[in-house]
This record gives structure tokens, sequence and C-alpha cells, in this order.
């Protein structure tokens, strides 16, 4: 499983439990049945995506038998904290960088108590449009006894099941190691920007429908470039 298929029922789980009336047609008293139903299936959503995702970023974790049952606490749905010419600043809560958003987004921590590295959090911040474009910044702070990741292997890894990888450029970003790349499947594609810190890693990335990635060429840019890493702030 790849990170921006974990990402996909995320950023969906957190639209169907803040804004389930966007997914039906229903009134009245069958709408509020309907977004009951709804809040349900995102919150289903969100923990299978937690999980994989936690599951996915620290390897040493896939061990047979355990049990990793991440939670979520979210800080802002739907924001729109003023940010640079239309744009909405996109600051994580506890995390130590922020983004800038062209659409209202959503702020959270996922936290998990695994039983050898102790608690592992995960601070993200994400938006989806009514396009179906994914914007979504995550940061791992470190523990000890995570294997650190390494930039070439998730190269490797964005090109797995036979999506084409390109625009690869591992310039630093900010003073900072990072990598930037294309992912293109046949459905969908992704621009991507990875940074690592002395303390964490951060993962920036733009989803698109493939039918949609003339909109998401035009966001990339402003997108991965806006993000800021602060120095200082522990998690």
């Amino acid at each position: 499983m790849s990170y921006t298929n974990i990402l996909i029922p995320l950023v969906v789980g957190i639209l169907l439990v803040a804004s389930p009336q966007m997914f039906t047609k229903s009134t009245g008293d069958a709408l509020d049945r309907a977004k009951g139903k709804l809040r349900k299936m995102g919150y289903i959503l969100m923990g299978v995506a937690g999980m994989y995702f936690l599951v996915k970023v620290c390897e040493s974790l896939a061990q047979p038998g355990t049990a990793v049952k991440p939670q979520m606490e979210m800080h802002r749905l739907q924001a729109t904290t003023p940010g640079d010419s239309g744009w909405y600043l996109a600051e994580s809560t506890h995390g130590s960088f922020s983004v800038l958003m062209p659409i209202p987004f959503n702020d959270f921590t996922l936290t998990a108590n695994d039983p050898k590295l102790g608690m592992i959090r995960t601070y993200a911040v994400g938006a989806l449009s009514a396009e179906g474009l994914k914007f979504s910044a995550i940061e791992t702070p470190f523990v000890p006894g995570m294997n650190r990741q390494n930039l070439d292997q998730m190269q490797l890894e964005f090109a797995n099941g036979g999506n084409v990888v390109s625009e690869v450029d591992k310039s630093p970003f900010s003073g900072l190691p990072s990598l930037s790349l294309s992912q293109v499947g046949p459905r969908s594609g992704a621009f991507v920007r990875y940074v690592l810190t002395e303390t964490s890693f951060i993962m920036v990335i733009l989803e698109y429908p493939v039918e949609r990635r003339s909109d998401a060429v035009q966001l990339k840019s402003r997108f991965l470039d806006s993000l800021k890493v602060k120095t200082g702030k522990g998690p």
C-alpha cells in the first residue's frame, strides 16, 4: 500500500465526519439518519487510514501480532486562517510546520502507543477540493528505535505498483535534505515533497485524478514551495 492510497481514505473520512451533508441529497429526518450513517463511515475510514499510515512510516511496527490502535485528535475543521494572496495558512497545531492551502483545511494529530517504541505522533493538515484535488502535509517526529527514512528508498517506494515516477529532484529544501517527485498511476497522480529535519520527517503531497492533472500542475509549485519548517518547536 502506497502513501497516496493511505491518504485517500483519511481525507474522505475527515470530510464524512465534518460535512456529511456533502455526500447526500436527503432532507428532513432522512437527512439526520443519513448524516449519522455517513459519520460512522467516516470514523471507520479515518481509523483504517491512520493505522496503515503509522505502520507504513514506522517499519519496525510491522511485527506479527502487534496491535496498533491510533487515536485522532481534531484541532480545527474547515479552518480558514488568512494566508497569502487569498490562500489559507495551514499551520499545524502541535507540529513544526505550516503550508498554504487554496481551500479550507483540517488540522489534526494521530497518536499510537507502541509497546516497543512508545508514543508515536503524526501531525497533519489536509484539504479536499470539489474537483478531487487532495492537499496534505504530514510530519512524524522521530522516536528512539524508529528507522529513519532513506530518500533513495522513498523514490523506489513511490514507483511500486507500476506507477511512473518523474521530475525527481534531490536538491536541499530550505537547507534540509529533500526529495521531490511526480508520481502518475492509471487513475491518479501526485506531486510530492519529502523533507528530513533533525527531529522528524515531513511529507507535502498534492494528489489528483488523472483528468485533473492540468489543475494540479498550476497549483503544485505554490503549494509545495509554501512549506515552512519551524525550528525550536518541540512535538
